[in-house]
């Protein structure tokens, strides 16, 4: 950044954007103390929509913009004596289309704590987020996404595709413009099902492999026998499908670790109960341990990974990927079931394992198998929030049964595939389900009250909602850097160097940042801050030189978990103690400072930093030494 010409920064000139909440940012002007934004639907500004005061350099509006429209924007500084210079400059942008139609009901509006909620589709790798009335607010745009997590942090973890190469599948990393962070290479059978980054920096995904089993003995063994098969639960004669996650470095994408269910796991373990023996008689390959979700502790350094078609989750050790516990079914109805802990909750199908801020596991039970294990007159979907105790006994926490259409006046929101579920932070319950067309709802902890019920009209089995994530914005990337002493020639002058940075994100965020010089007079700096959701830090170093010449600052800094938003800034710094001119000690010396030393000298009310000349006596040669320094002289 260079302020010698103050420019409009974002959004860039004739930009399509991919949301209706948008994030104005410019230039900090030398000596401004506030800006004005006009947003307009015409060039001549007759239409203003948007006609704020700002005192940093980015603003996020975020109720006055629309789809499928074209706006100007401008914005004007407004100096130290409360005039407005003139319109530093005028661009233009448009909005592209929505994606998604939601209907939304609201049951108890007092009760919600979903404000913006993130969604994702499976095939047709779309994703959007919409308001608590049901509104887009913004979508992936043409990067043909499907987002998968969400961290703490605001990043965006999912699968991409191209649409000229429809079954080469990567994971991705993007931003809220979809552009691409990080991305696998494609070499391999990428699997979609979940992606994120660990805390080292690297990222975590899945690939497809195979490895010839026998066909088990069971009601579809005639079936394989008719076309050839031996089929007699010994002969390793027909493809089994897993998924080995794998590490990828950050760097060279190569990889760095893996873990292969095939070197765990027997392969005398299988889904006796559903129908994936006969998917497979299509298939040409039987759907084994369909892995589908999995979340890393780097407390214990474990991961839980969810094994859907063996209705096993499953704790491992990271590096060595020993086995520390599985979680799944009896003996009864899986070979193993002796080597499984808490067989009593008897969970099937189950999606989107996640270990919460209290310990405790939470998964979206799918129930396909709920009828024979359970007992349900009809299948049944659960939410369930479980403790596992000294790696060997479980206590349920809360459990949730999703209404299944048994009662006539209740909706059916059993999903047999896909479906999520979020912890929000006033305890409600943010769930997705594939039941009803595509649904998200929000339940209450205490009463297990549907607060709020959002209706995707999606068609079942070509457009299902994977996952769902309340999101607090869509720019948890956003801050900005004001330099409260720069003046109009790019330069720096005070006693000191002085920086705010101002997160203007929903998102709490980690700062990295540096300093140097080119004369050595500060301590070069790096450091790490934390700056809380819509606050600012106030940054001070001091000048460690007896010199009143030119030196040359140079600042970087960016958020940890969103680097593609560093900013840098060159700038000259020259020393000048003009501390004792600040009169009322708010780090500016202007109009304000002189009122107070004439309310000072015509009232008696004065304090002992008033007498600037250091001679005694506070009079009207205090003032003119202040109005000199001001006007430069």
């Amino acid at each position: 950044f260079s302020f010698i010409y103050p420019a409009l920064i974002q959004p860039e000139p004739f930009s399509q954007l991919n949301t209706t909440h948008v994030l104005f940012e410019w230039d900090q002007v030398p000596n401004a103390i506030d800006y004005n934004l006009q947003v307009s639907s015409t060039p001549d500004f007759n239409n203003i929509l948007v006609d704020i005061f700002e005192s940093s350099t980015l603003y996020i509006e975020k109720s006055e913009i629309g789809w499928e429209n074209n706006y100007f924007w401008r914005v004007r500084p407004k100096n130290i004596n409360g005039s407005l210079d003139d319109w530093i400059s005028t661009s233009s942008f448009s909005t592209r289309q929505p994606k998604f139609e939601v209907d939304m009901q609201i049951f108890n509006s007092e009760s919600i704590q979903s404000e913006y909620i993130l969604f994702s589709q499976w095939d047709e790798y779309k994703t959007a987020i919409f308001d608590i009335n049901g509104n887009e607010i913004w979508n992936d745009g043409e990067s043909n996404t499907m987002i998968t997590n969400v961290n703490k942090f605001g990043q965006l973890f999912g699968s991409y595709h191209n649409n000229s190469q429809r079954l080469i599948v990567h994971g991705t990393e993007i931003n809220s413009k979809g552009e691409k962070l990080w991305l696998t290479d494609g070499s391999h059978i990428y699997n979609k099902h979940e992606f994120i980054q660990l805390p080292n920096g690297n990222y975590l995904g899945m690939e497809n492999i195979q490895e010839y089993g026998p066909i088990p003995i069971g009601e579809w063994s005639s079936i394989f026998q008719s076309i050839g098969y031996v089929a007699d639960g010994i002969t390793l004669e027909f493809p089994w499908l897993s998924q080995k996650i794998i590490e990828y470095d950050a760097e060279t994408k190569d990889e760095v670790w893996s873990w292969n269910p095939f070197n765990y796991f027997t392969m005398n373990d299988y889904d006796e109960y559903g129908n994936s023996w006969t998917q497979a008689i299509n298939n040409g390959f039987y759907d084994w341990t369909h892995t589908n979700g999995y979340f890393f502790d780097e407390l214990e350094n474990v991961l839980y990974i969810s094994f859907r078609n063996i209705s096993r989750i499953a704790k491992i050790s990271y590096p060595s990927g020993d086995l520390v516990w599985m979680i799944g079914l009896p003996t009864e109805y899986i070979s193993s079931g002796n080597q499984h802990i808490c067989t009593e909750l008897l969970f099937s199908y189950q999606h989107h394992i996640q270990l919460l801020d209290n310990g405790n596991l939470l998964f979206f039970d799918n129930g396909n198998l709920s009828e024979i294990l359970l007992g349900d007159n009809e299948r049944t979907s659960r939410i369930r929030e479980i403790k596992v105790i000294d790696n060997s006994y479980c206590e349920t926490v809360f459990e949730y049964d999703l209404p299944n259409g048994s009662d006539s006046n209740s909706l059916n929101l059993m999903s047999p595939g896909m479906g999520s579920v979020q912890l929000l932070d006033n305890g409600n319950y943010l769930i997705n389900s594939i039941g009803n067309g595509g649904s998200i709802f929000e339940v209450s902890s205490d009463n297990q009250e549907i607060v709020w019920l959002a209706n995707l009209n999606l068609n079942f089995p070509n457009a299902n909602n994977y996952r769902s994530y309340n999101v607090k914005s869509i720019y948890p990337n956003v801050f900005s850097v004001v330099f409260p002493h720069l003046n109009d020639e790019n330069t720096v002058i005070s006693n000191s160097f002085d920086i705010e940075i101002f997160n203007k994100s929903d998102y709490s965020q980690l700062f990295s940042y540096s300093l140097s010089d080119s004369l050595n007079c500060f301590v070069a700096t790096e450091d790490t801050i934390h700056v809380f959701a819509n606050e600012s830090i106030y940054l001070s170093f001091d000048y460690f030189c007896d010199l009143e010449i030119i030196d040359e600052i140079e600042f970087n800094v960016k958020p940890i978990h969103h680097q593609y938003n560093e900013k840098n800034y060159s700038m000259s710094y020259i020393y000048q103690d003009y501390h004792l001119y600040d009169i009322n000690n708010d780090s500016l010396i202007n109009i304000i400072d002189i009122i107070d030393l004439v309310n000072c000298i015509l009232y008696q009310n004065c304090y002992e930093n008033y007498d600037v000349t250091y001679d005694g006596i506070i009079d009207v040669i205090d003032i003119i030494n202040i109005v000199n320094f001001i006007l430069g002289d």
